[in-house]
């Protein structure tokens, strides 16, 4: 018998530990944060973004869906909104704020896209460089802090498990079929 009220695990759950509940009816299960991936990235993610998001609306009046809309144009201008969406992840009418905001602040040009008369397709301005080569360094201090504690293989091996999990989001996005038990 597993200690700690702990099933064991199944192919389905391999490396995720499912606690039983003891506070409810006795077969609820529920997910141990601190041993489940989706979780830890998630908190993660979300630390990281809340206190980014306050330094960089303090030091640089700039929320971090503009920063991120920023970074991914100082690599790749020229770039439809729709395109901004599925590589950042975000929903349009956020991306679609976002541009406003960038673009009322002087930090982004737009123009037409050439292939598709609908859409447009922006880029930084002069002023949008400028303040990415600001923003960009406290973001690699930060990031520089975060990995402090891992080796560089550490460091390796986890962008190659990142990189890997985000090819397997189509699959996870796939409809599940269950039933009520």
């Amino acid at each position: 018998m597993q200690k700690n009220n702990e099933e064991k695990s199944s192919p389905l759950t391999k490396g995720i530990t499912v606690k039983k509940q003891t506070s409810r009816k006795s077969n609820s299960l529920v997910l141990d944060h601190a041993q489940t991936i989706s979780a830890l990235v998630i908190i993660l993610a979300n630390k990281m973004t809340g206190s980014s998001s306050a330094l960089y609306r303090r030091e640089f009046d700039l929320g971090t869906t503009e920063w991120r809309i920023m970074a991914l144009l100082a690599i790749q201008p020229w770039i439809t909104p729709q395109y901004i969406c599925k590589e950042i992840g975000f929903d349009k009418a956020v991306i679609s704020r976002a541009i406003k905001r960038l673009e009322s602040g002087g930090l982004v040009v737009i123009r037409p896209n050439p292939v598709a008369s609908r859409s447009f397709e922006l880029a930084l301005t002069n002023k949008g460089f400028s303040l990415h080569d600001k923003v960009v360094k406290v973001a690699l201090e930060r990031e520089r802090r975060l990995m402090s504690g891992l080796t560089q293989q550490e460091i390796d091996q986890m962008l190659t498990t990142l990189k890997k999990l985000l090819d397997t989001m189509p699959k996870v996005n796939e409809p599940i079929e269950f039933s009520e038990r």
